[in-house]
């Protein structure tokens, strides 16, 4: 049968997962978010950290209008490096999500993906937050934190995860809506999901978070959903008292079904990489870290 949950001890116990896939990587997570190496050397990731009186050879661009104009002196704001960036996961934990022929559900997958990203946040003392949608009428918000405590923080979070049938459930929208509220400019923000929610609305809130954040995906998938299974009459049932049957002879059935996965991947991927952030693409049957290190190399 495959996995249906995930662990805390089992999430804990990915650490040396992690270090592998940034070690095959080259640098898993300056892999996925190439653009927010390269926003320092930009001058986003600066906090601010005093205002002094102006001197000569200050830089023009840091001057104080307000402090200026309020004491008639003339005023500069200093800034130092951020010494700590804050890693932002936001997984889907809907109906789709639970399910799986192959290894695991969907779900276990993305939440192991997740963490491997947490890992190596914590390992480069990053701060690592979390929203999770789907699972039920609201989102699950876990703000941001540092140290093995925030980590745990996450583990329990994602263990807790389980399918609620019945219930209204929250959508890729509402999670980047309260995303906004809570990121900071020059936040990495990894979404994970099969992204059956992404609509419009959730566009219009990632679109807003692109502005002042690093933004990837990691797109998830069991076989089903791309290739059926050999020719033949299969028994379904859809957890909610339906069931039916699938005939998989039919030759134009199979290429349609393919056909489909396909443009929906590339919507995906398209969506995302117009808001300049990458997709990978993760199957439940795929081993974990070599199924994305060929794709972060």
């Amino acid at each position: 049968m495959p996995a249906t949950r995930v662990t805390v001890s089992e999430l804990r116990d990915l650490h040396r997962q992690a270090r592998r896939l940034d070690a095959l990587a080259g640098g898993a997570v300056a892999s996925l978010f190439p653009g927010a190496w390269r926003a320092r050397l930009r001058g986003r990731g600066m906090e601010f950290e005093e205002v002094r009186p102006y001197l000569w050879g200050d830089d023009f661009r840091t001057i104080d209008w307000r402090v200026t104009a309020r004491t008639g002196e003339m005023h500069t704001r200093l800034y130092h490096e951020e010494r700590e960036r804050t890693l932002w996961l936001v997984c889907d934990a809907g109906p789709s999500m639970q399910f799986g022929t192959r290894n695991c559900f969907k779900w276990v997958r993305a939440a192991q993906a997740a963490v491997l990203f947490a890992w190596l946040a914590h390992d480069a003392e990053d701060r690592v937050g979390a929203v999770v949608h789907g699972d039920g009428r609201r989102c699950h918000l876990l703000p941001a934190g540092g140290g093995e405590a925030g980590l745990m923080r996450l583990f329990h979070l994602l263990a807790a995860v389980g399918d609620r049938p019945g219930e209204p459930r929250s959508t890729l929208a509402d999670a980047a809506a309260h995303l906004r509220r809570l990121a900071r400019p020059g936040s990495l923000v990894l979404f994970v999901g099969d992204f059956r929610t992404l609509d419009r609305e959730a566009e219009r809130h990632l679109a807003r978070l692109a502005g002042h954040g690093e933004l990837a995906a990691i797109h998830l998938h069991d076989p089903l959903e791309r290739t059926l299974p050999p020719a033949g009459l299969y028994p379904l049932e859809n957890g909610e008292g339906c069931s039916g049957w699938l005939d998989t002879t039919s030759p134009a059935l199979r290429r349609r079904w393919e056909e489909n996965f396909e443009a929906r991947r590339k919507a995906v991927a398209d969506r995302f990489a117009r808001l300049g952030a990458r997709t990978l693409l993760l199957g439940t049957h795929e081993p974990l870290v070599d199924g994305l290190r060929e794709q972060l190399r």
